[in-house]
């Protein structure tokens, strides 16, 4: 009777990390394809997020997996692929949480510019925000693979290290390279760009909540408009010559535009009553008493988002972490490496960032559960407000 080894056993358990982690995102695929509410800018950085997990992140683990169970030790140019892959999905998660923070950030700072830039118009016509997220995400795709590709063309040699099980690139040759691939892989991405996004976005957070009435709504934005110039103005005109030529409507008062009904939590947000509509008809924006200024409130479920990305960006960041230290050991002290433990919870938990990245997402974020359970346990909409929106 063979005994199972230890590889074969690792190689077992990247499989069950590999089918775990095509559920998860395959599951978040599908909700933000069902419901219209979620197709934004926000969620379709999210989904190419998905993708990747899905494409690169699969080919990548399923390599590892593969070759630990059989016992093939990759060579030539499938561990020159096998390392490429593992670099790519490394590099382009990192950059595309990164451009998913400057996007809360975007829309906590300016409201107004963030629906020019990021805004997402209604139908199927690739317009606006759709354009602006399809070429960053196309961008990234592009750097993220000449960067990777040093794996492929690079002049360093390639090998299956039993240590890492995975292949490699002999960075113990070229310590500068090492050095440079740490910055593009995880320094830039996360401590560069993402760090200092979320911290501005919760910076500005705090204070407009500090200047906000307790029970009230928290404005983010006021953008003054010239007198004569916004629209709202020249209405204004309109209907008082409209008016001055009919003397029965000048007693009538001017009809302000109107959000609907929304609901102010104790925390100053501001919620609509049934968030998760199949048609978005809501604006969290609406003109001034005087009609010269254009106030932008907070709505709730874009604080989630805010929250619910930064802990996303920070679990997958430690997850990769670990990675990191132990492949600086590996490489610039070969002769003395690192314990086994730290080297078998790194290569695990990298693998796993792939798993827990939308999963995180989709358990702290009640808006998004909500959506789950709709589209996938309630398909008929419901009037009652959904527990998850009750929460202040």
């Amino acid at each position: 009777m063979s005994t199972v080894t230890k590889d074969e056993i690792f190689g077992s358990g990247l499989f069950a990390i590999l089918g775990l982690s095509l559920v998860s995102n395959l599951v978040f695929l599908i909700v933000v394809w069902n419901r219209r509410r979620l197709h934004t800018a926000h969620h379709a950085l999210l989904t190419a997020l998905a993708c990747s997990d899905i494409l690169i992140g699969g080919a990548w683990t399923g390599l590892s997996a593969g070759a630990l169970l059989t016992g093939w030790d990759l060579a030539g140019a499938v561990c020159r692929l096998h390392s490429f892959l593992l670099t790519l999905t490394q590099t382009l998660s990192a950059f595309l949480l990164a451009t998913l923070g400057v996007e809360r950030a975007f829309r906590m700072i300016t409201p107004s510019h963030h629906n020019l830039v990021f805004g997402f118009s209604s139908g199927r016509k690739f317009t606006g925000g759709k354009k602006t997220v399809a070429f960053l995400i196309a961008a990234e795709v592009v750097f993220c693979g000449v960067v990777s590709s040093i794996h492929l063309y690079g002049t360093l040699p390639v090998v299956w290290l039993s240590d890492q099980r995975s292949c490699g690139a002999r960075f113990t040759e070229s310590l500068k390279m090492l050095d440079l691939t740490f910055c593009f892989d995880y320094a830039i991405p996360y401590w560069v760009v993402a760090l200092p996004a979320f911290v501005v976005a919760f910076v500005k957070f705090n204070r407009a909540r500090k200047k906000s009435p307790p029970q009230g709504e928290i404005v983010l934005q006021k953008n003054s408009y010239a007198p004569g110039d916004a629209y709202s103005s020249r209405l204004s005109k309109m209907q008082h010559k409209f008016r001055s030529n009919k003397p029965a409507l000048q007693s009538k008062p001017r009809k302000l535009g109107t959000l609907g009904k929304r609901v102010y939590t104790p925390k100053g947000y501001t919620e609509l009553e049934d968030w998760d509509s199949d048609i978005q008809t809501e604006n969290n924006s609406f003109d001034s008493n005087d009609g010269r200024q254009r106030v932008h409130l907070l709505p709730r479920p874009e604080y989630s988002a805010l929250m619910t990305s930064a802990i996303t960006v920070l679990i997958t960041s430690l997850f990769w972490f670990p990675w990191i230290v132990a492949r600086f050991i590996w490489h610039r002290t070969p002769r003395d490496p690192p314990p086994d433990w730290l080297g078998v919870l790194a290569v695990l938990l990298m693998h796993s960032a792939a798993l827990i990245k939308l999963a995180t997402y989709i358990i702290s974020n009640p808006y998004f559960r909500s959506a789950a359970w709709k589209t996938f346990c309630c398909r008929k909409k419901t009037s009652s407000l959904s527990p998850a929106f009750s929460e202040a």
